[in-house]
């Protein structure tokens, strides 16, 4: 089975209350202090370090319930909001480390025990950071990007953690932070709305981040190329309420107007590699570029960065390796 929302939050309500009950003190400074809040934490080793998150985790952190002590990472940025939402995040994996009913209860029974795990320690920590009077005044009657954005600037939570808080609300909806390019940083989703994960850059996004700010900073688009998944499918019936703020999007994606009986729900796309051609989807690819974001061609790897052109060989003009260009040599191995 896989958990629905009501679970979700039923299971997030729990870890909180058990939480305040093992240790009070951190309880009452998580909000205010979500990293200060750890070290009234017992039997709990904190590590804040440079980097990227651990291999367990989509979080700027990791969880080592195996060490002893157990081991909580938080990986710093730039960015203090963030890195509470991550020290949040991080407790509630140590939190369910020790539960014995989600352990032997709840985790067997699960589809994907790792995925509906992260479902919950998300809600455990935006539900600390941000209270429900704050949602009441941002996202009731209706999610919106805007409300999204406004909730942001209201409390001291990370955008990610009131993306988390906006999937409590009734409906089905997907929530994303991007770049303006389309290259998405955040995404989750609650209902019949698939989540596409962060693999693909959405073009239907770069399409309403130029329309926002050419406008009053939001827009609302359907239809186009659709919503894109890592299979080569794309989603056509995608509505998405965007806006965008100091180089960041927040798209809110919901079911649009369904198709007539003649109208397909679904497309297909691909990407060219721009040096050999090759036609690929990103789970064709064996990884995405760090700097472009791109999917790799799975023939010859390249991505969408500018290509380094090799010096030519003076004589028969073909270009020369790698090792022959290091070198300084204008002749290629052939010609010499």
């Amino acid at each position: 089975m896989r958990l629905n929302r009501n679970d979700v939050d039923r299971h997030a309500v729990r870890l909180r209350a058990v939480f305040a009950q093992h240790w009070p003190e951190a309880a009452r400074l998580a909000s205010e202090d979500p990293v200060g809040c750890l070290g009234h934490v017992a039997d709990l080793e904190v590590s804040i370090t440079d980097g990227a998150g651990g291999a367990n985790c989509p979080i700027a952190g990791d969880y080592d319930g195996q060490a002893d002590p157990p081991l909580l990472t938080i990986c710093r940025s730039d960015n203090g909001r963030r890195d509470g939402f991550t020290a949040l995040h991080e407790l509630g994996h140590h939190l369910l480390y020790d539960d014995s009913t989600w352990q032997y209860e709840i985790c067997p029974k699960l589809k994907d025990a790792r995925i509906d795990e992260e479902r919950v320690v998300n809600s455990f920590a935006a539900g600390i950071l941000i209270g429900d009077t704050l949602i009441a005044a941002h996202l009731c009657p209706d999610v919106t990007a805007n409300g999204i954005r406004a909730l942001a600037c209201d409390t001291r939570a990370s955008l990610a953690a009131c993306c988390v808080r906006a999937l409590e609300r009734p409906g089905d909806r997907l929530v994303m932070i991007a770049s303006p390019s389309g290259r998405v940083w955040f995404s989750s989703s609650s209902g019949d709305v698939y989540n596409p994960g962060r693999r693909v850059i959405q073009p239907m996004l770069a399409d309403a981040a130029e329309r926002a700010r050419s406008g009053a900073g939001s827009v609302v688009i359907e239809g186009g190329e659709g919503l894109r998944y890592a299979s080569g499918r794309s989603w056509l019936e995608a509505r998405a309420d965007v806006c965008v703020s100091d180089d960041v999007l927040i798209a809110v994606i919901t079911r649009g107007r369904h198709k007539r009986p003649d109208e397909t729900s679904w497309s297909s796309w691909t990407i060219e590699c721009p040096q050999c051609a090759q036609e690929y989807t990103p789970k064709d690819s064996p990884g995405e570029c760090f700097q472009c974001g791109q999917s790799r061609c799975p023939r010859c790897g390249a991505c969408d960065c500018p290509r380094k052109v090799r010096p030519i060989c003076r004589e028969c003009f073909t270009e020369l390796s790698a090792s022959e260009a290091s070198n300084g040599r204008t002749l290629c191995g052939q010609c010499e």
